[in-house]
């Protein structure tokens, strides 16, 4: 009886291994496609930082 759990508890954990295994992947997979916006977000956040310090003086006057 105890073998039979334990030989059910090994095929859900196996099962469980797969699944992470292709979330693994999958992250992978978003965090290569994803690198080169990293770029570009900061050259955007820089152009924001610009145009918030124009506002305020412009808001200043």
């Amino acid at each position: 009886m105890l073998a039979a759990y334990l030989i059910s508890i090994a095929r859900v954990l196996g099962r469980v291994n797969a699944k992470l295994r292709e979330v693994t992947t999958g992250l992978h997979l978003v965090t290569q496609r994803t690198e080169p916006i990293g770029s570009i977000v900061g050259e955007i956040n820089n152009d924001l930082a610009g145009v918030d310090k124009a506002l305020k003086a412009l808001l200043a006057r």
